[in-house]
């Protein structure tokens, strides 16, 4: 894929960090055999072995950021962006500055995603992903992926805004549909009961009609008018 796309993980960390002694050997094996099939795209098989490697390490947070992307590239998206989350706490600001990347990328995608189903959180999505490429890159600003990332997410927002804002105006513009025939009989007895003074009963017709028959809804201002007349007797 090509660079400076938001589909792209560029900052995959594929090394290993210092371990103890005891292990060392055998965390960089996993960490290496795992680093080789993710970049072969066999991400379930990469992701047993970051997870062996955790286990082994578990405070070292270059091997959870891996073990994001390759949850990631499984389809497990609410699994990478808690792997990543949990690499925030990286003293190295290096690799702070990628965990911040890769989990606005994350963020960004699950925005996609929830956008093409037409969910009202994709929003929310996109908001946390610019959040995220802002504080990568007030770590490193010469990160340029993480700019141009920032300004797609930005464009994602003013879309979902302009949508949202073209919804409201056709909701608002909407004509409402004309009262039915049950509608408007039970408004004329209404009227003749308000001829008579019964306005209490009249109240009650038209509390009942509205709650029972959506084109009644033009008759809204009408009952609110019965409503302060009959509450003031």
């Amino acid at each position: 894929m090509r660079r400076r796309t938001i589909t792209v993980f560029i900052m995959v960390l594929f090394v290993a960090v210092r371990f103890a002694a005891v292990t060392a050997d055998e965390v960089y094996s996993k960490t290496e055999a795992a680093n080789r099939l993710y970049k072969q795209g066999k991400f379930a098989e990469a992701l047993k072995l970051y997870e062996d490697a955790l286990l082994l390490s578990p405070q070292d947070d270059k091997l959870k950021i891996n073990r994001g992307l390759a949850l990631f590239g499984t389809g497990d998206v609410a699994g990478a962006e808690k792997s990543m989350e949990g690499a925030l706490s990286e003293k190295d600001r290096n690799t702070l500055a990628t965990a911040h990347y890769n989990l606005g990328n994350i963020l960004y995608r699950k925005g996609e995603a929830m956008m093409q189903k037409g969910d009202q959180q994709a929003k929310e999505a996109f908001t946390k992903a610019r959040d995220q490429y802002i504080q990568s890159l007030d770590i490193d600003p010469t990160a340029i992926d993480a700019k141009w990332n920032l300004q797609l997410t930005h464009a994602r927002l003013k879309q979902l805004e302009q949508q949202q804002q073209q919804q409201d105006k056709n909701k608002s513009g909407k004509k409402q549909p004309p009262p039915s025939e049950k509608a408007k009989k039970v408004k004329a007895e209404a009227d003749r009961l308000v001829k008579e003074g019964a306005y209490k009963k009249a109240l009650t017709l038209m509390t009942k009609l509205l709650q029972s028959d959506s084109t009644a809804v033009s008759y809204g201002s009408y009952t609110k008018r019965l409503n302060d007349v009959a509450t003031s007797q």
